[in-house]
This record gives structure tokens, sequence and C-alpha cells, in this order.
């Protein structure tokens, strides 16, 4: 197996799409580029359909996904934001979660990411 220093715990911030406008697809009326802003109105959006209280904490702000945990809302959003923190340093491959790089690196580059 290869090995290779790799440095998994700490990913890079909301970057590429970090000052582009973000509209709420429930209520209409909020808009930011701040991700944490984003973040609180998925918690607080009156317009945001909440069947269950318990089930959805936290409702996209751009689609239908929900979560009770705020780092799952966290980790879904960097969808809508087109954000890949998490960049293997062999190829430059971008990964939106740290469990995709790590998938990567033991498919593509067979790297033990156990031992990292």
């Amino acid at each position: 197996m290869k090995s290779q220093n790799y440095n998994l715990s700490k990913p890079t911030c909301f970057s590429v799409s970090e000052y582009q406008l973000h509209t709420c697809v429930h209520c209409l009326s909020f808009r930011s580029h701040n991700v944490n802003f984003l973040i609180e109105h998925c918690e607080s959006c009156s317009a945001m359909p909440r069947p269950d209280p318990f089930k959805h904490k936290y409702v996209c702000y751009a689609c239908t996904y929900y979560t009770y945990h705020k780092g799952n809302i966290i980790k879904h959003v960097r969808i809508h934001f087109d954000d890949k923190p998490f960049k293997c340093e062999t190829c430059g491959y971008r990964a939106t979660q740290r469990s995709t790089l790590n998938r990567h690196l033991r498919r593509i580059h067979a790297i033990d990411t156990n031992l990292l």
C-alpha cells in the first residue's frame, strides 16, 4: 500500500461559490451568500414544511432534505454551494465529504485510509 501524509482533519472553508446569492425556495424572501446565515434559516424558516418537528429540525433552504442534526445539514448544503473542501493531494480530486475522499484514496490510489 502507498503511504503519504494526508491531512484529512480540516477541510477548506466554503470557497468556490462563497459569494453566490442563495434564495430559500420555501419562503422566497430569505437570500444570503453566507452559509452560516443559511444554516440558521434552515432551522427557523416558518415556511419550511415540518410535519415532525423532531425529525425536521433543519430543512434545506434549496430542496426538501431535512435532518435533526446540524452537522448533517452543513454537509448537505455543500451540494448546493458546489463546495468540495476535501482535496486529494495526489491527483487534485475534490469531494464534499471526508468519507468520499477516503473512498477515492482507497480505490484509485490504493492508500489505506485507516493508517492516516
